[in-house]
């Protein structure tokens, strides 16, 4: 065998491993989605204690920001630091 086909089959096995690693191999699967913002939202506000509310209202503006509402998010971030 040639370097240039020895060359060939290591970048081939080496771009198998690279494009492998982010598909399997210990990757971190996606969960199922979650309750809605609107759920979320709802939650936060039925929660007795300040502490379980401002947890519940910055899990609730995380969510915002995944969905792209980004200024709901810092209103609902404001919310939860005066919980």
């Amino acid at each position: 065998m040639s370097t240039t086909h020895a060359r060939t089959i290591v970048c081939l096995l080496v771009a198998c491993l690279v494009l492998s690693l982010p598909t399997g191999c210990g990757a971190k699967k996606k969960r199922a989605t979650g309750a809605s913002v609107g759920d979320l939202l709802k939650k936060a506000d039925e929660e007795k204690t300040p502490d379980r509310k401002a947890t519940a209202l910055l899990r609730a503006a995380r969510a915002q920001v995944k969905v792209g509402d980004k200024t709901g998010a810092a209103d609902t971030a404001r919310k939860a630091l005066k919980a």
